[in-house]
């Protein structure tokens, strides 16, 4: 599973980039943190072409609580809770009392494929 959508990463617009979730998901101390790391086109996603630590990344920190029943989830189920974590998590701080709420998800506009 990926996410697909344009992106624009340092100037270059990419029409069908896609964001993958890494293979590994970090726990610890009731925490987790899972990266969706970005490819520029679909040949790079399924080859997993370029360096680690040259593709640009989206990294997404959370509590276990955050998705029910994380500890009992096989590792398969967990990655599909953090594709559905990442797409509804709203960027920025939350509104004061009766503003309204104007974020958007990073991954808004992106469908899975």
């Amino acid at each position: 599973m990926a996410w697909k959508m344009q992106a624009k990463i340092k100037g270059i617009t990419y029409q069908d980039g896609y964001w993958r979730l890494a293979d590994e998901i970090y726990e610890s101390a009731g925490k987790i943190r899972a990266i969706f790391q970005f490819y520029g086109n679909q040949d790079a996603r399924q080859e997993d072409i370029m360096n680690f630590f040259d593709k640009p990344a989206k990294p997404y920190y959370l509590l276990k609580t955050d998705i029910e029943d994380w500890d009992n989830l096989t590792n398969k189920e967990k990655k599909a809770a953090l594709y559905v974590y990442s797409k509804n998590f709203l960027e920025g701080e939350p509104p004061h009392d009766e503003e309204e709420d104007t974020r958007v998800s990073f991954f808004e506009q992106a469908i899975s494929v």
